[in-house]
This record gives structure tokens, sequence and C-alpha cells, in this order.
């Protein structure tokens, strides 16, 4: 599908799409097209992509604190809280275990959204070196759109032990999504998708090793020292 280069014809006005549209067609109707029309959105912003990321994802992390007591480690000590004269030990482990978890939801919650503004941000630079002319709103708009319902899926599938083995193939999904998404920001071939996501991953690669040698390092040194 090829695009126009001047912007003005490619952002012509539509009609506004609710958010239940923008999610259905993101996640469940993926084209070109599709993504076309919700870059198109004129309600279409960062702040409302934002607000997609952080609400979904305090619900999703709600759902997975729900998973964890029914299925989980909660359960596992309610099992071990039969032994008998160790049950309040483990009840008062419970409480404390699932309070923490609740009080780290909007922690997880901000880091997450500073990663996914990041890590957006890292693809639209590379993707933008390779020549493409989408911005950066656009980009993380187009995410957020199919990032959203994916968080609500995803976590609902983590929460259902019968399921969790699919949680692999909803990754794939989203990858394939996400390399939709910057074809038409960036108005790409397939090929120059492909090689943003190729260099991206080298990047990470390069970032993780470097990140393992300097945790490698700083562990010789303490060991050293506390064998001294």
């Amino acid at each position: 599908m090829e695009y126009p280069q001047d912007p003005d014809v490619y952002y012509g006005e539509e009609e506004a799409l609710t958010t239940f549209q923008v999610w259905t067609m993101a996640f469940t109707s993926p084209s070109e097209e599709t993504y076309a029309r919700i870059v198109r959105d004129p309600n279409a912003s960062i702040g409302r992509a934002l607000l997609w990321f952080v609400v979904t994802s305090f619900i999703g992390s709600m759902i997975s604190v729900l998973a964890n007591a029914l299925f989980g480690s909660f359960s596992n000590f309610s099992d071990l809280a039969e032994l008998g004269e160790y049950a309040p030990m483990f009840e008062d482990l419970m409480g404390t275990f699932g309070l923490m978890q609740l009080i780290c939801i909007p922690v997880g919650v901000v880091i997450g959204l500073i990663i996914f503004l990041f890590h957006t941000g890292v693809i639209h630079f590379i993707a933008d070196a390779l020549g493409g002319t989408g911005k950066y709103s656009d980009l993380v708009y187009s995410f957020a759109a199919f990032t959203a319902p994916f968080s609500l899926v995803y976590n609902l599938i983590l929460a259902i032990p019968i399921v969790q083995c699919f949680g692999v193939f909803t990754g794939f999904y989203a990858l394939f999504l996400g390399m939709l998404a910057l074809k038409v920001v960036h108005r790409f071939d397939w090929g120059k998708v492909i090689g943003t996501y190729a260099i991206l991953i080298a990047m990470w690669l390069i970032f993780f090793c470097i990140l393992a040698a300097l945790l490698m390092a700083f562990f010789n040194q303490v060991f050293q020292a506390m064998g001294a």
C-alpha cells in the first residue's frame, strides 16, 4: 500500500473513533488501511494514548494479583498454613505479600509507561534514520492502540493456568501489530520495517551484554573484597 508524501493528504479529516472502536480495529482487524484510519482519528493524541496505557496497565496488574491469589503463591501459602502451629505466620506472610503487590502496582505502571515511551522513541529514531517520514506522536498513538487491549488480553491469558501456554503466541501477534503500525506511520516497505526491528534487537542485545559485563565485574569485586 503506497501513501502520498503530502501529510495533509495522508492525515485528512475523518470521523472521530471511540476508544472501543480503536482497540477493536487495532487488535482484531490488523491491516494497513486500519492503522492509517486510526492515525487519522481526530481524537488521536499522546495524552489519550498514555491514558489508555496507564488504565489498562493498572487493570492488568490487578488481574495478575487476583490470579496469583487464586492460583499462585497465595493459594500455596494457604495449603502450607494447614500445617497447624505455623498457620498464623503464613497468614501474616500472605497479607504482607498481597499488600506489597498492591502497593507496587502504581510504581510498576509508571515504570512500564517510561519503558513504553523510551522503547517507542528508540524505534522512531531508528526509523527516522532509515528515511521514515512519520511523527513520534503518531507512532505512540498507533502502538498504544493495540498495546492497551493486548495488555488486558495477555494478563487474562496468564491468569488462567490452562491457557497460559498461549501467552507466547500473543506476544508474537503483538510484535506483528507493532511492525504493521511502524510500516503505516513511517510509510515503510516491509524491508525497512524488518531492518528497523533488526537494528532494535541488535541495540538491545549490545545493551544487555554491556550491562551483564558490568554486573559481573561489580559482583567479582564484591566477592574479592569479601574474601580478602
